[in-house]
């Protein structure tokens, strides 16, 4: 629900408050119905959204605005409605005819997929091609997009706008699809064959590193998500909250002058060519760093709200399919105490959900009916048999340019 005015913003801050005193001094069973229906009241007001999910507490702030919008012109409700048959590239280039035969071979496994649209954007055109879709409904989104000052970050970027705005598969150029696409999980649910397939959003661990030096090879997280391949429905909140995010360090944190990127954990990164940061200022700029964060952020923001609005609700058993849990993942970890706040600030109560839950997963995760967890020998560059949808062939040359 959106607060349309100062008085009903109001009311319902007083609304709550009374309920709360009320739930105070009141007698146990009234404490507990005043409660409950104090916290729904709070939730609606403090998260502000006007789909079943709530992603972040809003502040009357310029991004507050961004997310508005984002979900007014971008809704998003859970639905058996398919996950749209698009295929999205980006290259240099719209013709592929130059590029050496083993590229083309590979973007033909995406290319010939029967009953599916293929579309491939030529990385100098994105904000031509995305501009009458945010001009009128959130401006401040190609403001960052022409801000962005290398053609990696803006492609990173234009990738989750493909996803929030048309949905279905984008994949890169060096990547082979394994098998038909219609037969992934996403579309072919065996997970929960007896239940409407809800699936709206697929993300795939790209590196899970048991190890102390997790870190090398410019690693941006111990456990990380994959973005050479994503697959989505349009709107999906955790894309909201990710292009928000975007937006925000874009404009608000990074200095064109001096090419320093500052980040809202008090990190600098120098994207100057000749830095020795630049590298991991793009991955956690908006590489896998960013959308690894959102994705757990999500996930933690579902678990904890729905908890809250239904303290009957065990969410794990309710809403999880975790064929995982006999595994008993975490006690396979060799390295559990490891480089940065990021990984070892795990809070059972406040963060829930974290690598703890997903490092060593074998199996697919089904959260919430919506969200599909794919292993890594999904998307992963791992043998996986039937699970084997993506082979990442890193034939990019964005790291050296």
């Amino acid at each position: 629900m959106i607060i349309k005015n100062k008085k009903s913003t109001t009311a319902l801050i007083l609304i709550s408050t009374v309920l709360l005193v009320l739930f105070i001094k009141s007698g146990s069973q009234f404490k507990s119905i005043a409660s409950k229906h104090a916290q729904k009241l709070y939730l609606k007001y403090s998260y502000s959204s006007v789909d079943d999910y709530r992603i972040a507490s809003y502040s009357n702030d310029e991004m507050d605005q961004l997310r508005r919008n984002l979900s007014i012109h971008f809704p998003y409700k859970k639905n058996t409605d398919e996950i749209p048959r698009n295929i999205w590239q980006i290259w240099k280039s719209d013709d592929v005819t130059t590029l050496d035969q083993g590229l083309q071979n590979l973007i033909h496994t995406w290319k010939d997929q029967e009953n599916f649209t293929y579309t491939l954007v030529q990385d100098t055109k994105l904000g031509e091609f995305l501009h009458d879709t945010f001009i009128d409904t959130a401006p401040a989104v190609l403001e960052a997009l022409d801000k962005l000052p290398e053609i990696i970050l803006k492609t990173d970027f234009a990738r989750y706008l493909l996803m929030f705005v048309y949905g279905g598969v984008y994949s890169d150029i060096d990547t082979r699809a394994n098998q038909n696409i219609t037969s992934w999980l996403s579309y072919n649910n065996t997970i929960t064959p007896d239940l409407p397939n809800q699936i709206g959003l697929v993300m795939g661990i790209e590196s899970d590193r048991d190890e102390k030096n997790w870190y090398r090879d410019s690693m941006a997280r111990r456990l990380q998500y994959c973005q050479w391949t994503l697959q989505s429905k349009p709107g999906h909140p955790m894309y909201r909250e990710l292009i928000a995010r975007i937006v925000d360090i874009t404009l608000n944190g990074y200095d064109t002058t001096n090419q320093i990127l500052h980040t809202k954990d008090g990190s600098k990164f120098d994207l100057k060519k000749s830095s020795s940061t630049r590298l991991s200022g793009i991955l956690q700029w908006t590489g896998p760093g960013v959308i690894t964060d959102a994705v757990f952020d999500y996930l933690n923001d579902v678990y904890k709200t729905s908890e809250f609005l239904d303290p009957e609700l065990d969410f794990k058993n309710d809403k999880m399919i975790d064929p995982n849990r006999k595994l008993n993942l975490f006690s396979k970890v060799k390295y559990e105490k490891l480089r940065g706040y990021i990984h070892n600030g795990y809070d059972p109560i406040e963060r829930p959900w974290g690598w703890q839950n997903l490092t060593k997963q074998e199996k697919p995760i089904l959260f919430d009916d919506d969200v599909l967890l794919l292993p890594r020998k999904s998307f992963g560059n791992i043998d996986g048999g039937q699970l084997d949808y993506v082979k990442h062939f890193f034939k990019g040359t964005w790291k050296n340019n």
